[in-house]
Order: structure tokens, then sequence, then C-alpha cells
């Protein structure tokens, strides 16, 4: 419910409401859930607010490929690739099938130097399903593949 009400752009009802169902029953969906809202709200201001919360919920499931992505994408907006790097390495990408954390770990491989592995991390991204719920379009990816060449 808080997603759909995040995709009729009431981000703080959205927000709110995550909160409650944390507070009554924290869980892997619900920490990546509440992340991908947060991560909305850290675009728009200020994300160091939002650290502790992404910190919580990589030590709740470090292992969840949607906590992970959340939290190595707070650390772009911050610009500590080096922190987003070592969570991105620690990902099982062998079960990873969203577009999402490829071209996530891409914009910190292109801010860093490492053109050649974006480039192989945004042509996976093309390679899967892109859905409606995504922050991230296929759009997106291909204009950043032709960017770097």
């Amino acid at each position: 419910m808080s997603v759909v009400l995040w995709r009729e752009g009431n981000l703080d009802g959205a927000v709110e409401m995550i909160t409650e169902v944390k507070e009554k029953a924290p869980s892997t969906n619900v920490y990546g859930t509440m992340g991908v809202l947060l991560l909305d709200k850290a675009r728009r201001g200020n994300p160091e607010e939002y650290l502790e919360f992404m910190q919580e919920a990589y030590g709740y499931n470090s292992d969840d490929k949607t906590i992970a992505d959340n939290l190595a994408e707070l650390y772009y907006l911050l610009g500590r690739d080096a922190d987003a790097r070592e969570v991105y390495e620690k990902l099982n990408w062998g079960r990873i099938f969203s577009p999402m954390p490829y071209y996530n770990y891409a914009k910190v491989m292109i801010r860093t130097g490492d053109t050649e592995k974006a480039r192989e991390l945004l042509e996976k991204a093309l390679t899967l399903k892109f859905t409606s719920v995504m922050t991230v379009s296929r759009e997106m990816v291909e204009r950043t593949l032709a960017a770097i060449g």
C-alpha cells in the first residue's frame, strides 16, 4: 500500500505508513521498501539524514539485494564511492534479476573512472526486465551507456 501512495505522489504518506509497519513487524521486505522510499527523499534533500536507517537495514539483512542496493546508492549520493563499491562487491550477482543494482553500480564505476566495468554493468542491465515501479528506466540505462561510449 505504501508503494501505491508513493506512486500517487504522496511520498511522505508512504514513508509514514511503512514506518508504522516497520515498528510493528520488521522484515526484509519492509526494510527494502522503506529504503527505496527514503532514497527518493534523499535525492530531494539531505541524504545524510537517512544513513542510519540504511545501515540498520543492512545490518538486518546484508544479503538482500534491495537493502544492499539502497545502502550503496545512498553512499553514492553522499560521495562515498569506496563504500558503495564495497557493498556492491559483496552482492551475490547471480541472484539479481533487476536492472537497478547494475545501473546504480555502473554510476559508481563511471564516477571512479572504470568505464569498462560500467559498460558491462549497463549492458547486463539492458538484458533484464524493467517495471513501472522501478526508479530506473531502460531509457536512463541507454542514455548512460551512450554517454560513456
